[in-house]
């Protein structure tokens, strides 16, 4: 994994305030997106963002 792309990705998501908008930004698939996200989390052994079919918000982590 990438850790750059990862840290890139997880500052977009944070900026754009949803996964979609990440992956349109970024000009990739959802699917790329979600699949790096959770690399990245599991890498840091830490949660990043709550999620739930709604909302998208920053862990205390994150």
């Amino acid at each position: 994994m990438d850790k750059f792309r990862a840290m890139d990705t997880f500052v977009q998501i944070a900026d754009a305030g949803s996964l979609t908008a990440a992956a349109w930004a970024m000009g990739t698939s959802l699917p790329a997106v979600v699949r790096l996200l959770a690399a990245y989390e599991a890498d840091l052994g830490v949660r990043l963002f709550n999620r739930t079919t709604r909302r998208i918000s920053l862990t205390e982590e994150g």
